[in-house]
């Protein structure tokens, strides 16, 4: 569970790298994969 976690806590500040965007949390909320 916590390698999950991390995981989607990685993709998010890879992203927020990568696309340079401010850290929104009603956008993670709503960009997270589900699986």
């Amino acid at each position: 569970a916590l390698i999950i976690t991390a995981r989607k806590l990685l993709q998010i500040i890879y992203a927020i790298y990568v696309h340079n965007t401010p850290y929104d949390p009603k956008r993670v909320f709503v960009a997270q994969p589900t699986k």
